[in-house]
């Protein structure tokens, strides 16, 4: 379970996942023409209604159990990430377990954060969730110096980020002021996959750039080892051309000494 699993109970988790598994189109902030905003938001409020229910669990919004989901999702998808890290270097990782394993198999139905920016470009036509949207944005971009898989954020987040900030500090601000608001607390970053001690970011940084040197000596020896095989090939050619011109200059020189003979026994009879 993720280390922020006291904010709701493991039944909530279990509902929520159920839930938006039986309905796909709310894994991630994307209308469709299936699913209008106010379907959206119905779906969300039935959620929200469902978890709330529990005796014993958090009480929360809906946007509140959005962030939620939002945590969820991107927790595991920095789980994956680090799982394909680990394969390219030959080290052992641990599997998927849990809610995890389902959320992984979730998301394996829909277009990843890592896709392409013209991909991306391509679907920015389509309505969001905007509230979904601007939070998933903000969750990756703060995990996104942290990690060495690469997560690239779509144009419009990245433009718009700064504004969306303040948009949501003020937010915060308006709901602090109101006591009959539900309070959310901060989430923790995910630090059962990344690391915060900026010692272990720099050995981090370190072990990949001593992965990168071994690549390009690699890659060097390799050269080294074709050029060396060209300069055999060459040399090898040579001697064999070095053995040829000495045995047609011994030929030569045999039919020159045989002519020289004959000439000298034509000579002796004539005389």
């Amino acid at each position: 379970m993720p280390k922020y699993s006291h904010r709701a109970t493991p039944q909530q988790f279990n509902t929520m996942i159920n839930y938006i598994k039986a309905h796909p189109n709310m894994i991630n902030g994307k209308l469709s023409p299936v699913l209008k905003r106010s379907e959206r938001h119905a779906l969300w409020q039935q959620l929200s209604f469902s978890l709330n229910k529990s005796a014993f669990g958090a009480k929360k919004t809906a946007n509140q159990w959005k962030r939620v989901w939002i945590h969820l999702k991107c927790d595991v998808k920095g789980k994956i990430a680090e799982q394909e890290r680990r394969k390219r270097n030959g080290e052992n990782y641990e599997p998927l377990v849990h809610h995890h394993k389902k959320i992984a198999d979730m998301l394996a139905v829909i277009p990843s954060e890592c896709e392409s920016v013209a991909k991306r470009l391509a679907l920015s036509d389509e309505e969001e969730d905007d509230y979904f949207i601007k939070t998933e944005g903000n969750v990756l971009s703060s995990t996104v110096n942290n990690t060495s898989t690469p997560i690239v954020l779509s144009l419009r987040e990245n433009k718009n980020r700064t504004e969306e900030l303040e948009t949501e500090n003020s937010c915060d601000g308006s709901q602090e002021s109101n006591p009959t608001n539900l309070e959310f607390p901060t989430m923790p970053l995910y630090k059962d996959f990344v690391s915060t001690n900026p010692k272990k970011r720099k050995r981090h940084r370190n072990e990949t750039e001593d992965e990168n040197l071994c690549n390009v000596v690699k890659i060097e020896k390799e050269k080294a080892a074709t050029f060396a095989e060209i300069a055999a090939a060459l040399t090898t050619s040579n001697e064999n051309e070095n053995k040829r011109l000495k045995i047609e200059e011994h030929r030569n020189r045999l039919i020159s000494e045989r002519n020289e003979i004959f000439r000298s026994i034509l000579e002796h009879f004539i005389s």
